[in-house]
């Protein structure tokens, strides 16, 4: 499936190597690619129903929905689809690859817990360890 914007996306990139855009320059070419992907995107209506066959253009596979999201999955008569809505809401709560989570630490030990190993200090008699108090 071909996005509708790319003749726009050719002539724009055009008009940037007309305009001077050299190849070797790999800040101007980042920036214009940032710019220029948004367009590359196809885009999901919406309020139109997706057959289930339509999303793989989307990157969505069969098995995708009917193993995790059957409940997205809607039928009318013997067409089963899913609502364009539907899909926006999963696409935004999708976790990114952006901020991957941070380590909680050194792994704990595995068993059961070792005493405690105690200082010299632990261990004296208290001070009062020879009086009897007979009060």
């Amino acid at each position: 499936m071909v996005p509708y914007d790319l003749i726009d996306i050719i002539s724009r990139i055009g008009r940037e190597f007309a305009a001077g855009l050299n190849i070797n320059d790999d800040e101007a070419i980042a920036k214009l690619a940032q710019q220029i992907e948004p367009a590359l995107v196809l885009r999901i209506v919406p309020h139109r129903r997706y057959r289930i066959a339509e999303l793989e253009a989307y990157g969505f596979k069969r098995g995708y929905f009917y193993k995790v999201y059957r409940h997205l999955i809607r039928k009318e008569g013997r067409m089963s689809y899913v609502v364009g809505r539907d899909l926006l809401a999963l696409i935004e709560a999708a976790p990114t690859f952006a901020d991957p989570p941070l380590p909680a630490g050194p792994p704990r030990r595995r068993g059961r817990p070792r005493k405690a190993a105690g200082s010299e200090a632990d261990r004296a008699l208290p001070l009062n360890a020879g009086v009897v108090n007979t009060c």
